[in-house]
């Protein structure tokens, strides 16, 4: 059930990223809220289609995508909500969560029946080159790629601070979001639904040695955006510099 819940936090992420962009920004949250009552549902794939159903018959049109190029850019999904209306979020190269999967079983046979069978594909492509003409819109990120700072940011965690937690059961994971400004640097953190002023501590001095980022960027330009991950206190990378 934990992944359900991860989804949540994700609508909820998105739905911040795109608000200035969004004209479906309720649908976002409305989601996250619906999700919210049926972590539970034992026919959660049928009440996923259920719901895509109703945002159809309510004219909000919402897919996850799987296979498209395009990392760290939010280009793609800003065009799509631009031009079309439509909320899509490219989930990258896998798509294993089952109310994703279900919803857009439903969903995205009515877009390409609506906006053409290619409607995701040319967009995409669209995005790719305002992209590389540098007037594209992308998150914060790390010149080497997310897993990599994720790596970095576990390897730089204390081996003795980390023994507090004598157990997997207090061991927490939680989803942290980093503030990243237009220089780059980050300047400001938010543990999302946890509360340890021990953890917040380890983490704001982390904070302080981590390199340069990536700025967000929209419509080519330098804007101040968010890098978020999850960050497990019982596992550490097995290559630490």
């Amino acid at each position: 059930m934990k992944h359900h819940i991860y989804l949540i936090i994700l609508l909820l992420i998105l739905g911040a990223n795109l608000v200035a962009q969004s004209s479906n920004e309720e649908l976002i949250f409305e989601m996250g809220t619906e999700m919210d009552t049926i972590i539970f549902d034992e026919n959660l794939c049928e009440t996923a289609k259920n719901i895509a159903r109703s945002d159809i018959e309510n004219g909000r049109y919402a897919a996850f995508l799987h296979g498209l190029d395009g990392d760290n850019s939010l280009t793609f999904e800003r065009l799509m909500i631009r031009k079309y209306g439509v909320y899509a979020y490219h989930t990258g190269l896998c798509m294993g969560d089952e109310f994703m999967s279900c919803y857009s079983e439903i969903s995205i046979p009515l877009i390409k029946e609506r906006l053409g069978e290619d409607i995701f594909e040319r967009t995409n492509l669209e995005a790719i080159e305002l992209d590389k003409e540098g007037k594209g819109d992308r998150e914060a990120f790390y010149k080497n790629g997310q897993s990599e700072f994720v790596k970095l940011f576990h390897c730089e965690l204390e081996n003795e601070w980390l023994k507090q937690y004598k157990s997997k059961k207090d061991r927490p994971t939680f989803l942290l979001t980093l503030k990243v400004d237009k220089e780059g640097i980050i300047f400001d953190s938010n543990i999302e639904s946890f509360e340890d002023e021990k953890v917040t501590k380890e983490v704001n001095r982390i904070i302080e040695i981590l390199p340069l980022l990536q700025p967000a960027t929209e419509d080519g330009k330098t804007i101040e955006g968010e890098i978020s991950f999850f960050l497990d206190l019982h596992k550490k990378w097995k290559r630490c510099r």
